[in-house]
């Protein structure tokens, strides 16, 4: 008896909607890339360049991250775990509690920068891109990041609080 194969996919086949999501969005960057250093000022044409990516990528790829987060399953021991089981302190589902960590980072960073950039900032980090900054703000939002990701980690997520500090100061 004769059995059927399947045909091998080749190219676009093996990429899949990602791949191919990522491929275009490469293939745009490069666009862009060619129409803005066409300029006759290069600074002029790499400044265009880099703000048009940056909008592309903050709107394009925030959304799909966000629900990828969203779909974190919790770290266990066991073969299989859903994003909707419940873990921590609070029984919450394992998604929602990785959004709410992924928050919480991202303003206690900014809020610690803030206030202690406010408070002991003596050192510009970059003057020409952003003169309120300090290298003090910037490791106050290291340190901030670290201790409310510890906090939030082992109370919505179960993380020991040494994997907590780790993932807020990176």
């Amino acid at each position: 008896a004769a059995t059927y194969q399947q045909p091998v996919p080749t190219g676009l086949m093996q990429l899949g909607i990602f791949g191919l999501g990522w491929a275009l969005f490469v293939l745009g960057v490069m666009g862009l890339a060619g129409a803005a250093l066409r300029n006759q000022e290069p600074r002029v044409g790499l400044q265009a360049w880099a703000s048009s990516v940056m909008v592309v990528a903050w709107l394009g790829l925030l959304g799909p991250m966000l629900i990828a987060v969203g779909h974190l399953a919790p770290i266990t021991s066991e073969a299989i775990s859903s994003a909707s089981d419940p873990v921590g302190m609070l029984g919450w589902a394992s998604g929602t509690n990785w959004l709410i960590l992924l928050f919480g980072l991202v303003w206690s960073c900014d809020t610690g920068a803030y206030f202690v950039g406010r408070a002991i900032g003596q050192r510009k980090l970059h003057a020409q891109v952003s003169p309120g900054k300090t290298v003090e703000g910037y490791f106050g939002g290291i340190v901030a990041a670290g201790i409310v990701t510890a906090i939030l980690g082992g109370v919505l997520l179960d993380l020991p609080p040494v994997l907590g500090a780790v993932m807020g100061a990176v």
